[in-house]
């Protein structure tokens, strides 16, 4: 995906040179390449929800195959990114920090809870499918765990991840819509991610009892402005429909309501959740920079009596920190309301 912000990612790349020649810094240098490689992906959208909401169904059926596991218990036993590549590979990031990739990795395998037989389940941090499918040339998908899942694990891990989605959708199952449970996890998201909800399992209603139109609107009127949308799905029809080629079972499914929304709110708007994002991570990390560099000018301070010659040197040194850091917030200008602070 071409660069968005070429100018932002250029003054972090000349400021990680200026951070790397300084060995007090080294430690510093994990998080801004985290940084610059984030500000040049494609949008990284999160699937939430408690589990058994139908996430890795409705996945299959966006990517039109089978290939998130799908249980009625807690499947996703890992974190899943599907995005997209030139061919398909499985490429499995270790807590470690290692990878393994290859074409032929069983991934259902990988990602499944009730799948034992890969020996280093429990090491894995996510699992990255790649796939020549076009809606990942768009945007990449995370497929989580359940917020409620019985390994608290997976909940720690989902939330690491979600610090670095630029959007959300929320499942919703149409038979147990909107508990305080899913109430409470969505007030914890950052205001940025205000999410898409989408009620899924809408085939399950009983249709002499439950009228569509006033069941979604009655789960509107309790999400209110938490989300900015309500969508009403049946994520199975969408998919069997996709793999058996049935038209009329995808219009069924109201999928193409998910792909309009897509098309009005959040395709327009891809610059802004990343640069949302960026700004989220940025900011932490200015802050944390900055007060780094103060207290190295406050230690060359003390030089300035004692070694004449190494105060200067010194000093030379914390401005070129401070110009490339200024430089960093000059290009964002007033899109970070506490450049002015700092």
């Amino acid at each position: 995906m071409k660069n968005m912000f070429p100018e932002i990612t250029e003054s972090l790349i000349k400021f990680r040179k200026i951070l790397a020649a300084r060995d007090e810094y080294e430690d510093s240098l994990d998080e801004l390449d985290e940084i610059i490689k984030d500000s040049t992906e494609p949008l990284l959208v999160m699937v939430m929800g408690e589990f058994s909401t139908g996430k890795s169904t409705f996945i299959n059926a966006l990517v039109g195959e089978k290939i998130a596991a799908v249980n009625a218990t807690p499947t996703t036993a890992v974190i899943t990114k599907l995005c997209y590549g030139e061919s398909s590979k499985v490429i499995v990031h270790y807590k470690d920090g290692s990878q393994e990739e290859s074409p032929n990795i069983d991934f259902e395998n990988l990602t499944a809870e009730n799948q034992t037989d890969y020996i280093r389940h429990d090491e894995i941090f996510f699992v990255e499918r790649c796939m020549p499918i076009d809606i990942l040339k768009t945007m990449s998908i995370i497929d989580s765990p359940g917020l409620n899942s019985i390994n608290q694990g997976h909940t720690a891990a989902t939330k690491n991840f979600v610090d670095k989605a630029d959007a959300v959708i929320w499942m919703f199952d149409a038979n147990k819509p909107v508990s305080q449970t899913e109430m409470t996890a969505m007030a914890k998201l950052n205001p940025r991610l205000q999410p898409i909800a989408i009620v899924n399992k809408m085939d399950d209603l009983n249709e002499d009892e439950d009228d569509e139109v006033t069941f979604l609107n009655g789960i509107r009127q309790k999400l209110k402005d938490k989300v900015q949308r309500v969508i009403g799905i049946s994520a199975k029809w969408a998919f069997m429909g996709k793999v058996n080629g049935n038209e009329k079972q995808i219009v069924a499914s109201n999928i193409g309501e998910f792909y309009q929304t897509l098309d009005e709110l959040v395709l327009p708007n891809i610059k802004t959740y990343k640069m949302n994002t960026l700004i989220d991570d940025i900011t932490g990390y200015v802050v944390s920079i900055m007060d780094r560099i103060e207290a190295g000018e406050a230690i060359v301070a003390g030089l300035q009596d004692e070694d004449y010659a190494s105060y200067m040197e010194e000093r030379e040194k914390q401005i070129i920190l401070r110009d490339g850091l200024d430089e960093v917030l000059m290009v964002f200008g007033s899109s970070v309301p506490w450049v002015d602070k700092i």
